[in-house]
């Protein structure tokens, strides 16, 4: 799974860049004359800015203690995924607010003998807080998020803001990470994750009675040469109306984002799975960036594109016999995006049909066609 960088997670990775934000004030004091205070003036200002400077820095120091501490599920995945970007801002949050509060009282020794250069001090001292309260106030607002996403994970949200800080920092249900097959892995649920639900990074590691549901991102994900093998597969995304959020993939494959022919060549093997997505245009099942893959007895259904295939790598291994699917039915027809791997070529396989009546309407109507979904496990 990835997501495209924005502006805002560029400023909100490296702090640094706040060091740029008083030279626009500054320039514009230069440009206006340079003019200072009288004496009187000067003092209880820079006396009072540095006051404010301490107090900003107690309240950031309390902020920071509240994310390192809180004890919410996704906050801690947040430190432990986030770990180098939250401690470059809370240090630079907590150096730059004491420097800050030090500042002014600098700006107040030269006075007498260099008032220009202390007015200019002061002007960046208090653009600086400034800029580092807006920043504190950025991830206690994150930290709040994520307590309450940790208790009410599944519900709605309405607040905008809330919902983009949601889908920037996410968390797969389980993420194999280069896992061997030495790993026994059966009998995993996700339910109504904020990322994908199983993702396999590399590795051989063969899982078995694995079940999905409702997770906003793919159900199933792998990348980077994943080669173990899948048996008995479900994954159902409830209606966007009853979740308040749409879902994404029900199976995206990658070999390698950067390089499609890259070894080992993702490879897994697929064997009994029922994919019912939540409807509108998204792709079920996408196989692209060079991955290959043998799947059979498979049902996909509830997506506008239930099949893609995406990339001549992936498509020439499905038509040279690299890769497979066999026994397969799709709700609608193959969308090719090389015009390699076709419709027509896919229904020539052993077992393969298009059947745009294939549809399960819940949960429940699954579990009576799989013998292995039965026991409080899956309830």
């Amino acid at each position: 799974m990835s997501r495209k960088s924005t502006l805002g997670d560029a400023l909100a990775a490296h702090p640094s860049v706040d060091m740029l934000a008083p030279a626009i004030p500054i320039i514009i004091w230069a440009i206006s004359g340079r003019p200072v205070p009288d004496d009187n003036v000067s003092q209880n200002l820079f006396v009072a800015l540095s006051t404010l400077s301490g107090l900003v820095m107690a309240a950031v120091t309390f902020i920071c203690s509240m994310s390192y501490q809180s004890e919410s599920r996704y906050m801690q995945i947040a430190r432990d995924r986030y770990h180098d970007e939250l401690s470059r801002n809370w240090v630079s949050i907590i150096a730059w607010t004491a420097i800050t509060a030090v500042l002014p009282l600098a700006s107040l020794c030269l006075w007498p003998s260099r008032p220009g250069l202390s007015t200019a001090i002061s002007i960046y001292a208090l653009v600086m807080m400034i800029a580092k309260l807006g920043r504190s106030i950025h991830w206690m607002k994150y930290t709040l998020f994520m307590q309450k996403a940790s208790m009410t994970i599944g519900e709605p949200f309405t607040d905008k803001d809330m919902q983009k800080a949601f889908q920037r920092h996410e968390a797969n249900g389980i993420s194999f990470y280069g896992v061997g097959n030495g790993t026994t892995v059966d009998h995993c649920v996700a339910y109504q994750g904020s990322d994908d639900g199983f993702e396999f990074f590399s590795g051989s590691v063969n899982v078995s009675n694995m079940v999905v549901t409702s997770c906003s991102d793919d159900s199933f994900d792998w990348t980077e040469g994943w080669n173990g093998t899948a048996t008995d597969l479900v994954a159902y995304q409830e209606p966007e109306a009853t979740l308040g959020y749409d879902c994404d993939c029900l199976i995206e494959a990658d070999n390698n984002e950067n390089n499609y022919e890259a070894t080992p060549v993702a490879h897994p093997t697929l064997k009994n799975l029922i994919l019912v997505g939540n409807g509108g245009s998204k792709q079920g099942v996408r196989l692209r960036r060079g991955t290959q893959v043998t799947m059979d007895n498979a049902q996909i259904c509830g997506k506008g594109k239930a099949l893609t295939v995406e990339s001549a790598e992936t498509e020439n291994a499905l038509v040279n016999g690299t890769s497979s699917i066999t026994n397969t039915t799709i709700s609608n027809n193959v969308n090719s995006e090389k015009g390699i791997y076709t419709n027509d070529v896919f229904a020539a396989a052993t077992g393969n049909k298009v059947d745009a009546n294939l549809s399960y309407a819940s949960l429940e109507d699954i579990k009576k066609a799989c013998d292995w979904m039965t026991g409080s496990w899956v309830d």
